[in-house]
C-alpha cells in the first residue's frame, strides 16, 4: 500500500514564503521545527549546525529527517572566539534569526537581540526556550517531559487512581515549533507594518498551558484542581467517553441531543431516547450512571469496527481507538497528504508535510536533509567571504566545511 498522496509533492506546489531568508540556530526537536515548516512554505533556512552537527543526528538520519528537509547546513563553531561575526555577516542578508537556547545563552554567544539587530534594523528575531526568561521558571533549561511537569498536563492525565501519566509524544516540542513559526509570521507582517525589527518570545511552558486553555482559564477563576479523567470525555456528558465493545475500546462523542437520541435509537434503547434531559447539563448523576452502563452493556455486542461504521452512518461523532500504524495503515496520512517522500540515503523515507492545504495542495520538502556542514561554502561565498578567507576561518576551527 503506498501512503504517498501525490499532491504533496507537486512542482508547483505553494510557496508563499519564497524569497524570505532563515537563519536558524536551532537543536533537537522544537525550534527546528518552527524553521521546518517555514522552510516548507518556501523559505530559504541555513541551519547553523556546530561541528559534529545537531545533537540530534547522533540518533539517526530518520530523527533527523523529520524536521530538517530542504534546509542548508553550515557548520560554525560558535564556542570559538570570533565564531559569532560569521552568523552575523548571515544575518545581514537574512529575514530572520531563529535560535531555541536558555534565555542568556545567545547573547553570550555575541548573538543576542541587541546584537543581531545592530547587524540587521530589520530582523525578525525569535526566541523559543523551555520557560523563557519572566515568571518563577525563568531562565531554567527544559526538554519536553519537563515542561509537561510544570503545566498541569501530568496531574490531569490518566486515570484517577493511577500517578501522573505525560502525554507520550513530546508534543510541547513540536507544538513550540508550531508556535513558533505561528510567531514569526506575525512578526513578518509586524515588521512589513513598521519597518523596524521585531523580537518574538515563545515558549514550550506557554505553549503547554494554552494547549489546554479550558484548563487553565477554570483552575485560575474557579481555584480548582484538574481532575484525572482517564478516558472520559472533556465533556462529561453521559453519552461520550469511552466504551468497551466486543473487542476493543470505542470513543464517542454524542455531546448533541441529537446525537443522544441517535444514539440511543442505534442501541435499540427507545426509552433512553425520550429522556433527553439526560443529555442536558445538571442532569441527576445516578440517571445518568445508570443510562451509561445500559448503553455500555448494549455496545459489548458488535466490535469496535462495526460500531465505528455504524456511528458515521448516524452521523454520531466516534472512532475506535487505534495504534499509529492502524491509523497509517488506514490511510488518513496518504488521503490528506500528510506524509511525502524524500530519498534519504538513497531509501525511500516518508516525512511529514506543512498540516495545511493551500489550493488543495500541501507542502512538503522537496529533497533530503543537508549532511553536516554541506552548504557551509555556498553559504558563506554567498555571504561575501572570499576562497581564501574561508581557509583562514578552517584553520582557525571557526568553520566544518
Amino acid at each position: 500500500m503506498t501512503y504517498v498522496d501525490t499532491m504533496t509533492v507537486a512542482a508547483d506546489q505553494p510557496a508563499p514564503l519564497a524569497g524570505l531568508r532563515v537563519v536558524d540556530l536551532g537543536q533537537v526537536l522544537a525550534s527546528p521545527f518552527g524553521a521546518y515548516l517555514l522552510g516548507l512554505l518556501g523559505a530559504d533556512v541555513i541551519k547553523v549546525e556546530p561541528p559534529g552537527g545537531d545533537w540530534l543526528r547522533r540518533g539517526g538520519s530518520l530523527g533527523f529527517a523529520t524536521q530538517n528537509g530542504d534546509k542548508r547546513s553550515v557548520v560554525v563553531d560558535l564556542k570559538q572566539e570570533g565564531a559569532a561575526d560569521i552568523v552575523l555577516r548571515l544575518v545581514e542578508g537574512a529575514d530572520v534569526f531563529l535560535e531555541g537556547f536558555a534565555p542568556g545563552t545567545a547573547e553570550a554567544m555575541g548573538l543576542g537581540w541587541e546584537a543581531v539587530r545592530a547587524r540587521n534594523p530589520k530582523i525578525v528575531y525569535a526566541s523559543l526556550s523551555a520557560f523563557g526568561d519572566a515568571g518563577p521558571f525563568a531562565g531554567r533549561p527544559g526538554f519536553d517531559h519537563v515542561v509537561q511537569a510544570t503545566t498541569g498536563i501530568m496531574t490531569s492525565t490518566g486515570f484517577p487512581d493511577s500517578p501522573p501519566t505525560k502525554v507520550g509524544s513530546p508534543y510541547l516540542d513540536y507544538g513550540g515549533g508550531l508556535l513558533l513559526g505561528f510567531a514569526t509570521l506575525a512578526a513578518l507582517l509586524e515588521q512589513r507594518r513598521t519597518g523596524d525589527a521585531v523580537q518574538v518570545d515563545v515558549t514550550m511552558i506557554d505553549a503547554g498551558l494554552l494547549f489546554n486553555a479550558g484548563g487553565l482559564v477554570r483552575s485560575a477563576n474557579l481555584g480548582m484542581e484538574l481532575p484525572r479523567t482517564g478516558n472520559a470525555a472533556f465533556s462529561g456528558a453521559v453519552a461520550s467517553g469511552a466504551f468497551e465493545t466486543a473487542d476493543g475500546l470505542l470513543m464517542v462523542a454524542a455531546n448533541k441531543v441529537s446525537h443522544f437520541v441517535r444514539l440511543c435509537d442505534l442501541l435499540g434503547l427507545d426509552d433512553l431516547a425520550d429522556r433527553t434531559e439526560l443529555a442536558a447539563p445538571g442532569a441527576d448523576p445516578g440517571e445518568v450512571e445508570t443510562a451509561r452502563a445500559r448503553m455500555a452493556e448494549a455496545l459489548l455486542t458488535a466490535s469496535a469496527s462495526e460500531w465505528e461504521d455504524r456511528l458515521a452512518a448516524a452521523g454520531i461523532p466516534g472512532a475506535r481507538v487505534r495504534s499509529m500504524l492502524e491509523t497509517i495503515a488506514d490511510g488518513h496520512p496518504a488521503g490528506r497528504g500528510l506524509l511525502t517522500e524524500i530519498d534519504l540515503d538513497g531509501e525511500k523515507t516518508l516525512v511529514p508535510t506543512a498540516g495545511i492545504r493551500l489550493n488543495g495542495i500541501m507542502p512538503g520538502p522537496t529533497g533530503p536533509p543537508p549532511s553536516v556542514g554541506q552548504h557551509t561554502t555556498e553559504v558563506l561565498l554567498a555571504a561575501g567571504y572570499t576562497e581564501s578567507d574561508l581557509t583562514d576561518l578552517e584553520s582557525r576551527d571557526l568553520i566544518h566545511r
